[in-house]
């Protein structure tokens, strides 16, 4: 037969299994630490905050580095424009100022005839005259005509010296010419200016 329980051992039963489970669970609530889990819970979201915090930063740096290597860029293509536009500049400068010298010379060095050159004399200074007719001698010329007028004439006298002196030795005069113009003032009255032309051949 199977053992039957009176009623004070099952009650006792009763108070056996009760008393085991108020334990057990006294245990778990006592394992269990809500300020912990917060502040794990708080951690996990600092250290996520800063992660990204971080992140966002990384992608800044390089997002203003991009920037700075754009306007580095730029300001090299700016430059170089400027450059080019400079050399442009000066290109057409040197043009303009090499066209303007042909001009000068053309009317400095007028031919009167076909083996002969012209220098005319003016208030620049007495070497510029002289690198002229050296120039032209270098290149080919036998006769130049050196012509003055006024308080010119002593300069005149000084270039064909300085060229027969001290460049080109081998310099003859071939003749000297005195003449008498006579020049209009700006007022309409005239006067006598009085002229000189020195034939310089090699």
């Amino acid at each position: 037969m199977s053992e039957q329980l009176s009623f004070t051992q099952l009650l006792r039963k009763n108070e056996f299994i009760e008393s085991n489970t108020n334990e057990e669970t006294t245990k778990i609530d006592d394992d269990f630490d809500p300020d912990e889990k917060i502040e794990n819970l708080e951690r996990k979201i600092f250290e996520e905050e800063t992660r990204k915090a971080e992140q966002e930063a990384e992608e800044a740096k390089k997002a203003e580095e991009a920037k700075k290597a754009e306007e580095a860029k730029k300001a090299e293509e700016a430059r170089k424009a400027e450059e080019a536009k400079k050399a442009e500049q000066a290109a057409k400068q040197e043009s303009i100022e090499s066209q303007k010298n042909e001009e000068k010379s053309q009317k400095t060095t007028d031919d009167t005839s076909d083996d002969i050159s012209v220098i005319y004399i003016g208030s620049k200074p007495v070497m510029n005259y002289v690198l002229s007719i050296v120039t032209l001698i270098n290149n080919g010329v036998n006769k130049v005509s050196v012509k003055a007028r006024g308080r010119a004439i002593n300069r005149a006298v000084d270039v064909a010296e300085v060229v027969r002196h001290k460049f080109i030795t081998k310099t003859v005069v071939e003749d000297i010419n005195i003449a008498t113009e006579e020049v209009f003032r700006a007022d309409g009255s005239a006067s006598n200016v009085s002229t000189i032309e020195i034939i310089l051949t090699i």
